[in-house]
């Protein structure tokens, strides 16, 4: 299942940006909702956070599944969860969400 994961992953995150704007049109509209649904449980967060926080995210999974390291990455699914959380709704908020997922 892991193998399977990180399969999917470097597809979604690597491999499509060869396939040109057909590709890349379906991997920017779910960036965009994603940053959509970030920006309304935003809580107080300005309007560019949103797609700041997603890029982060993106950019965090592209390094893991471009460093072959796809099949780890629930192991950072706890600081990704926080880079999400954080800036939207604090830290307080974000180390408890974090915690939650360490212990799942």
């Amino acid at each position: 299942m892991v193998e399977l994961l990180a399969a999917v992953a470097r597809l979604t995150m690597i491999e499509i940006s060869t396939m040109g704007s057909a590709g890349q049109e379906p991997y920017e509209r779910a960036v965009e909702r994603f940053a959509q649904l970030v920006g309304e449980a935003g809580g107080e967060a300005a309007d560019d956070v949103p797609q700041l926080i997603v890029g982060a995210v993106a950019s965090a999974i592209s390094q893991e599944v471009a460093e072959g390291r796809g099949g780890d990455l629930k192991e950072l699914v706890p600081e990704l969860v926080f880079t999400v959380v954080a800036p939207c709704l604090g830290a307080e908020v974000a180390l408890a969400a974090m915690g939650r997922c360490q212990q799942a």
